[in-house]
């Protein structure tokens, strides 16, 4: 009788468990769908806690303009997630002796200026050589680096001194596996990687997919479907959930590195109060705070944005992948996952109101527009309403041939944040593009007035190189 008695807690604690997590995976399908319906969500996510998938789930469309739906194993580009597989590669040639991470660049890149001979491997894992940031470039590929690099006589702060995060450091990694192996980087991932840990739906761009999975398009707000650049090291790892879940499991488990040399890259070394991030962190982030100790890492290319969290204190994953660019809060989607896993009532993420002004401006007008962001303005419990927003979309606007409804969007934000010294400084940028001189000087001035009144220096002295500007030109038209 005794054991009876004792095997009933246990039994109902089983139940008891087993019932939450029921519950909560309700409630991350209930949030993941509401997220699909607001257009904020297009991909696949998945939950572990202590090894078991809790949670997995696929929305929206892999091809927006087909309507077809993202499949259970679609894969997605996952940015600079790439990055943790080409530091785990240069771990691997430190085990294989072929490699020390206090080599100098200048060791496998002799061509490059003298700047090179003060940078080692452990600056470029770490962001911290001094190289300039370099970002998106369509067609860019590997073999233009070095050249590229050989331009650049001085290097932004001593190696060591500082941190930059950038794409140049991850691409000559990716190059120094390919000096050393004398195989192609994304081979050298493939058979170190890939196929130890059975990521089977896995590749680096240019090597030959192993799976038929349904890729995913990237979108992004305002371009559709965005051209593609070619580089390795630094992005172009193509993955899903469930491989990124096995890649989570390798970190955890040290299944491909021994601790001590995975340690290197898991020890927050720079800290800013409570938040203390990695050596910037040899790929893979560290984030920790009095509350929460966790490492991520956050890719955005090309429409494509990927998550990956770890929280080895609460033995919890999440990770998720998504193909519509800009219009992915992946911020406030993490903090409300972690709301719902840890039993607090979420805050849903609002839903972006100048993306929504900016299609109905498209589709339907400008008075239509105008309406409608009144009206969301009205609901801001439901809508993200702020002037940098709004004011993006006149830039946006402006950049891509759209000049006069560049200068109606600035006016109608000079109408609707009118004590706003930057949106009337853009809505005089606006007006001077669209040759209205004398409008552009009214906005400036009144820019002008709003930015000294509230002690902007640096605005103000922005914005008066603008009115001696439309001055001039002013002069010149009028002589």
């Amino acid at each position: 009788m005794k054991n009876i008695v004792k095997v009933i807690p246990l039994v109902l604690l089983c139940f008891l468990v087993r019932a939450n997590e029921q519950d909560v995976a309700g409630q991350l399908d209930a949030f993941i769908v509401e997220m699909e319906k607001q257009a904020i969500f297009s991909g696949s996510i998945a939950v572990i806690e202590n090894g078991e998938n809790i949670f997995s789930k696929s929305v929206g469309y892999a091809d927006a303009s087909k309507a077809k739906p993202v499949e259970k194993y679609a894969v997605f580009n996952i940015g600079s997630i790439s990055k943790g597989f080409t530091a785990m590669s240069i771990l691997l040639l430190v085990e294989d002796n072929k490699l020390q991470l206090e080599n100098s660049l200048s060791t496998y890149f002799p061509e490059l200026p003298n700047w090179a001979e003060k940078i080692t491997i452990s600056h470029l894992l770490s962001h911290s050589s001094g190289l300039p940031a370099n970002g998106y470039q369509p067609d860019l590929d590997n073999t233009k680096i070095i050249p590229e690099l050989r331009t650049v006589t001085e290097i932004e702060f001593q190696p060591g001194e500082d941190t930059l995060y950038g794409s140049y450091g991850y691409q000559l990694l990716a190059m120094v596996v390919e000096r050393i192996t004398e195989q192609p980087f994304g081979a050298f991932v493939q058979d170190r990687i890939f196929v130890p840990l059975n990521m089977k739906y896995s590749y680096v761009l240019g090597t030959e997919p192993r799976t038929t999975a349904q890729l995913a398009i990237g979108y992004e707000f305002g371009r559709g479907n965005v051209p593609q650049d070619f580089t390795t090291g630094a992005s172009n790892v193509y993955s899903n959930v469930s491989d990124l879940l096995k890649w989570e499991r390798a970190l955890s488990n040290n299944a491909l590195v021994k601790q001590a040399t995975l340690q290197q890259a898991l020890t927050p070394s720079k800290c800013w109060g409570n938040d203390c991030r990695l050596n910037a962190d040899f790929g893979i982030g560290v984030y920790k705070n009095d509350e929460l100790w966790g490492i991520h890492h956050h890719g955005g290319f090309g429409g494509y944005q990927s998550m990956l969290y770890r929280f080895p204190e609460k033995n919890r994953a999440i990770v998720f992948t998504a193909n519509n660019g800009l219009e992915l809060q992946y911020n406030d989607i993490r903090f409300t996952l972690i709301s719902i896993l840890d039993g607090e009532s979420p805050a849903y993420p609002k839903k972006d109101a100048h993306i929504m002004y900016y299609d109905v401006l498209m589709n339907k007008g400008l008075d239509e527009a105008k309406s409608a962001y009144i009206s969301m303005r009205k609901k801001s419990d439901i809508y993200d309403v702020n002037e940098k927003d709004i004011n993006s979309i006149g830039y946006f606007l402006l950049g891509n041939n759209h000049a006069e409804l560049a200068v109606e969007t600035f006016k109608f934000c000079s109408e609707q944040f009118p004590d706003s010294a930057n949106i009337w400084d853009s809505y005089g940028e606006a007006l001077e593009t669209a040759k209205d001189i004398k409008g552009a000087r009214h906005a400036y001035e009144k820019a002008l007035k709003l930015a000294t009144a509230n002690q902007n220096e640096k605005l103000a002295a922005s914005i008066k190189k603008n009115l001696q500007r439309v001055n001039a030109l002013t002069e010149l038209t009028e002589s």
